[in-house]
């Protein structure tokens, strides 16, 4: 066997096997879409490089950038499809969208306020990461948080401008952002609170 063959064998791309059934999938696919509120959610296709939204009734009339995908058990499979359950088999040819885009918060701009649940506490909280499995859990942890970050960074900015003078222009207005936040690493069992921003 040539070293890459090898590598392959020792190290192979799948680490992990997902264990959700397709009725399991399917009937988060039914709760979503039977939510009085607008669920939205992505899932990725990393051969073409491109993202996928997906959304119920409630979330189409409030979501004007682009059309939205229906929800299936094909679609939930999709974005909880991890990297480690390896490239062959993704549903519908889709893996988790977080690694094209980790959070949707940037498209919310119409509304007047947004209640953002951050996907993760503000820096690192507890040990420092001392094994390979801590790692991959900071890592995942700045992924989301660096993604989050560049997502609302816009409206900072328009509201800075907008207290400053500098932008009064009428089709822009403050957005009051209120973020909830954990205090913790996402592995640990905390009730959430709301932080300011």
């Amino acid at each position: 066997a040539t070293p890459s063959e090898f590598a392959a064998n020792l190290f192979p791309a799948q680490e992990y096997v997902p264990l959700r059934s397709d009725s399991y999938l399917s009937g988060i696919a039914e709760l979503l879409n039977a939510a009085p509120f607008g669920v939205v959610f992505n899932a990725y296709d990393p051969i073409k490089g491109m993202g996928a939204l997906f959304g119920n009734t409630a979330a189409a009339p409030l979501w004007g950038d682009e059309a939205l995908q229906p929800i299936t058990g094909v679609a939930v499979g999709a974005a909880l499809w991890l990297s480690l359950y390896g490239f062959e088999g993704l549903p519908g040819g889709l893996m988790d969208g977080a690694y094209q885009r980790p959070c949707i918060v940037a498209e919310l701009h119409s509304f007047d306020r947004i209640y953002a649940v951050r996907p993760l506490a503000q820096g690192w909280r507890g040990t420092v990461p001392a094994s390979w499995f801590d790692v991959q859990d900071w890592q995942c942890e700045m992924w989301f948080s660096a993604g989050y970050a560049a997502e609302i960074a816009d409206m900072h900015r328009i509201n800075r401008l907008i207290d400053k003078g500098a932008l009064t222009d009428p089709r822009y207005r403050k957005i009051e952002l209120i973020e909830i936040a954990t205090d913790h690493p996402a592995d640990t069992v905390t009730p959430p609170r709301a932080v300011d921003p």
